[in-house]
């Protein structure tokens, strides 16, 4: 075919030239005569079809971008149902790991689980950043959950890191793991962070998404919880009010958004002595939760210890009686073998019901149990650990347990009361 081809530049120049391919190819040496190039043909056939090229190169130019988009989308899905899949596989491992058939017997918690699945996150996922933030997220969210927030944090700090990397700093995932990282802050009663946190996020959100925008009214609540605890009554008042008319409008009464932010401007109100206005809030709040959520809902529950709290504040000890024990048993059972902050909250306050109404044995039983789990929880020099310490000696006080009241005073540094 080289000695036939019509280009005359590709022809053997000479008989000669012929003859030494041929040698060569007869002692398997390499040859000069090839098949014409892919590049040779495709340029001969532009040369002759000019005008038929150019418009079918406009097509593939868009075929081309059509497919790398396509391309590009299948990757991301696989990218995405991967890391779904290692998040629910390890949740299924989880799982097993407490089935009483793998367990034999043993009594093996859910923070055993976590503590575990969490020493080998490095190893598994250590070369897979996007996996690894998945899966540091649900661990640091599911410590979340049960009140463990020191446990919490280096996965949801880490968590963050990773999605800042992979997908940048205003990716909604990045912006919904900083959220979580400010409410476990919160929890750990770190205010200076989640202050500066949610600060960022009010501006950053209002910014892209507009003040109305669902995860801007989020992360303004959350910033108005904050000022609250900070004492910083009226930026909180203002945020909490503009936020409660903008879910009521967008959402409904009935949304759970719209019922988070009726119990946090109750709660506003009778932390500033305005108990007559915070009512109203708690009991729409319950109701919506009773109907929406159920009785045994941790919501329902949260709802109906502020409603009983707020009444033995007032002074109605039987109707915060059963609303307290209602929310005590109800937090205790949800979350059995953690001492969860609001399973703590309501043992106090049913503690102090029980006190008022005289019933002094039953309120001395819950107020040791209170000691004991915030002394385990927060420490001796605790703020709450000292406020379950103090009640405790009361009933001592009460009961004339002398001895008993002043190893408690000494022992958390409460000093006697006095009389003039």
């Amino acid at each position: 075919m080289k000695a036939l081809e019509k280009d005359r530049t590709r022809r053997y120049e000479t008989a000669s030239a012929l003859s030494q391919d041929i040698r060569r190819y007869l002692a398997n040496e390499p040859i000069s005569a090839r098949p014409p190039s892919s590049a040779y043909r495709a340029g001969k056939f532009v040369r002759r079809n000019r005008l038929a090229v150019a418009m079918v190169s406009a097509l593939l130019v868009a075929l081309v971008a059509g497919v790398v988009g396509t391309g590009i989308g299948f990757v991301r899905e696989r990218s995405q149902a991967r890391r779904a899949q290692t998040v629910t596989d390890m949740l299924t491992n989880m799982l097993g790991k407490v089935d009483p058939n793998v367990a034999k017997g043993q009594d093996i918690t859910v923070r055993q689980v976590l503590d575990e699945l969490a020493k080998t996150i490095d190893e598994d996922f250590g070369n897979e950043p996007e996996i690894e933030a998945e899966v540091r997220a649900t661990i640091g969210t599911m410590y979340y959950e049960l009140g463990l927030y020191e446990a919490a944090e280096p996965h949801l700090e880490k968590a963050v890191k990773l999605h800042r990397r992979v997908h940048g700093a205003e990716h909604e995932a990045t912006l919904n793991l900083l959220n979580r990282v400010a409410m476990n802050s919160y929890g750990q009663r770190r205010f200076d962070r989640a202050t500066e946190i949610w600060e960022e996020l009010v501006a950053s959100q209002s910014d892209q998404l507009g003040a109305k925008h669902e995860r801007t009214l989020t992360a303004k609540q959350n910033l108005a919880t904050i000022y609250k605890n900070l004492q910083r009554f009226d930026e909180a008042e203002r945020l909490f009010v503009d936020v409660l008319e903008d879910r009521r409008r967008v959402l409904g009464n009935d949304n759970g958004f719209t019922t988070a932010t009726m119990n946090n401007l109750a709660n506003l109100y009778n932390q500033t002595g305005r108990p007559e206005m915070a009512e109203p809030l708690y009991v729409e709040a319950l109701a919506i939760r009773r109907r929406v959520l159920g009785n045994d809902h941790g919501k329902t529950l949260v709802s109906a210890f502020s409603l009983g709290n707020l009444r033995l504040e007032r002074g109605d000890k039987k109707s915060a009686e059963a609303l307290l024990r209602e929310a005590y048993d109800g937090l205790e059972t949800l979350y059995k073998g953690d001492n969860h902050e609001h399973t703590l909250y309501a043992l106090h306050a049913l503690a102090l019901t029980l006190q008022g109404l005289g019933r002094l044995d039953e309120a001395t039983t819950l107020a040791e149990r209170s000691l004991r789990r915030h002394h385990k929880k927060y420490g001796t020099e605790a703020e709450d650990t000292i406020a379950a310490a103090a009640l405790l000696v009361e009933l001592f006080d009460e009961q004339q347990r002398t001895s008993d009241a002043a190893e408690l005073r000494r022992q958390y540094g409460i000093n006697p009361v006095t009389v003039d």
